[in-house]
Order: C-alpha cells, then structure tokens, then sequence
C-alpha cells in the first residue's frame, strides 16, 4: 500500500511531525541533498584538475535543474483583494 498524507498523519501525531520538521532543518534530506551527494565526487575530480585560476565547479553543475534562481513567492493578497476576487468569480453570468 502506498504512503499517503492522510495515511502520515492517522499514523504519527502533530508532535511528532514538528520533530521531523526541525530535525529536516538542521540535517536536511531528500532529492536536493541526494543530488548534491552525487555531485561531490565529480566536482572533486573536476576541481582538482582544473587549470590555474579557473572557477571551481559545484556540485550542484551537474543537475541543470538546479541553475534556476527560484522564483520569488508572490506578496499574499490582501482580505479586500481576497473578497473581490471571490465576487467577481461568484458574479459571473449573472445578469
């Protein structure tokens, strides 16, 4: 059977769930520290050989998904912008 979020959260308690948040920020898991993992040995490699003055490469070069700048969140609309938006939507087609 697959894991799902409600499966995760019928089985461990909100307590428990904030333990694996912190501990997800102090030693961090998953695809990204994963990619950087692999990345390490050949950015050693490629480091140790490369010409005299030339930029190190990361590890992180060697997953182009990775080079994207992430975007920046959107600023929260605002209650009045919120309720606007929700009566326009509900206005639709009406006469």
């Amino acid at each position: 059977m697959g894991y799902t979020v409600g499966r995760l959260l019928d089985e461990i308690g909100s307590d428990e769930l904030t333990e694996w948040q912190a501990f997800a920020l102090l030693e961090p898991f998953g695809g990204t520290v994963d990619d950087l993992r692999a990345g390490l040995a050949p950015a050693a490699a490629l480091n140790l050989n490369r010409a005299e003055g030339k930029e190190p490469i990361s590890a992180l070069a060697f997953f182009p998904w990775h080079d994207k700048e992430p975007e920046p969140e959107p600023e929260p609309a605002s209650p009045e912008e919120v309720a606007r938006a929700w009566r326009e939507l509900l206005n639709r087609g009406k006469a």
